[in-house]
């Protein structure tokens, strides 16, 4: 078997996508008998795992000579836009490892709403205009769809229209089906459950959610909004709320795994206003749980099956109010989409393709 590092800016425990990408693809690697290394950022809690952890304290030096000096088959960089591959980049050419980019986006090209996010996508045209460059001296690229959207998912219109043959597109994965059903999360009502699983942050669209949400008046439904801690923008989102906070809009931190796993059970529809996402684990996860999603059209959530897919509030409106009402059009959604991980999106199957394309890299 191989020899195998993982280079993420976050692991277990840490709450938030790469991490638990990550995490999932090194112990999955670990299990079918592959050495397993992790070198990532210090976090706050411990971590037991039957591989090393290293933990990266250092500066660009330090890591780039970590990198040039390390005796293996195979290095997974999770991700671009952070030190993991920014300090890396310079020195591809002198690391003796194959070097696999498993990306999980691009930002260069993000533009938010008002002046500020004009002002960050002013600041990233230097980086947007070297990025093609950055892709030159990688082995093998793991992208999480063929979909070439052009803002969240640039390398792969890159890779495309360049015709890399060192490509695979393997997805991400759900991990409610880890959790058998415990009944741990109490709905706060009786209403039709609208669930919102994302941190707190202006990226993934909570304010927009709660404004059309209210806007809609609906007496048949609450909005249930979890992050993985409060901070100043979910007090904003709270005051947001106003009136509403803890009858019809409801936040919540801190959930253990299985709680959420199981807020997802009694949810009625997984609602997004995200501008950020490629493929959301939040998504595959209420697909586990036959639960529908309508989120914004971002990344390769349009590639999914279970759910719909809007670019305006109007849109996320209409389609809000179908769902709540038609019975029938919930069931068909949950049922695609449960149907869509049990053969593709989990992280059996998903182990299994990183397994053979690393036999393939080992021996080409």
């Amino acid at each position: 078997m191989s020899k195998i590092l993982f280079v993420t800016f976050g692991f277990y425990p840490e709450q938030h996508g790469v991490a638990e990408v990550a995490y999932r693809q090194a112990v999955g690697l670990h299990a079918l008998g592959h050495e397993v290394y992790v070198l990532t950022r210090p976090c706050v809690g411990r971590r037991e795992m039957p591989f090393e952890i290293m933990n990266f304290e250092g500066n660009k030096a330090d890591y780039q000579a970590f990198l040039t000096s390390w005796v293996g088959d195979i290095i997974l960089f999770h991700g671009w836009h952070t030190w993991v591959s920014d300090w890396a980049v310079p020195i591809l050419k002198n690391i003796k490892a194959q070097k696999v980019m498993v990306s999980h986006g691009t930002t260069a090209h993000l533009r938010y709403a008002g002046l500020k996010g004009w002002a960050r996508w002013l600041l990233q045209r230097p980086q947007a205009w070297q990025f093609e460059r950055q892709m030159t001296d990688f082995d093998h690229f793991v992208f999480l769809s063929d979909h070439p959207d052009p803002v969240r998912m640039t390398d792969v219109v890159i890779a495309q229209k360049r015709g890399f043959q060192h490509v695979s597109y393997l997805p991400n994965g759900a991990s409610l089906t880890d959790y058998p059903v415990q009944h741990t999360f109490e709905k706060p009502s009786d209403k039709k459950m609208l669930l919102c699983v994302s941190n707190f942050i202006r990226e993934k669209g909570q304010r927009e959610l709660i404004a059309w949400f209210l806007d809609m008046q609906r007496p048949d439904a609450v909005l249930v909004l979890v992050g993985s801690e409060f901070n100043t923008f979910s007090a904003q989102l709270q005051k947001q709320a106003g009136e509403a906070l803890n009858q019809t809009v409801f936040f919540y931190e801190q959930l253990p795994k299985q709680t959420l796993m199981d807020a997802y059970r009694v949810a009625d529809v997984l609602v997004s206003a995200t501008y950020t996402e490629v493929l959301p684990l939040m998504l595959l996860d209420a697909m586990a749980a036959g639960v529908p999603f309508l989120c914004r059209n971002v990344g390769a959530v349009g590639t999914l099956e279970g759910g719909e897919i809007f670019t305006q509030k109007s849109d996320f409106q209409r389609q809000l109010h179908e769902l709540l009402t038609n019975d029938a059009l919930r069931q068909q959604l949950g049922e695609a989409g449960k149907k869509s991980v049990q053969s593709k999106y989990n992280w059996p199957t998903i182990t299994q393709q990183y397994d053979q394309l690393i036999q393939k890299l080992l021996h080409r």
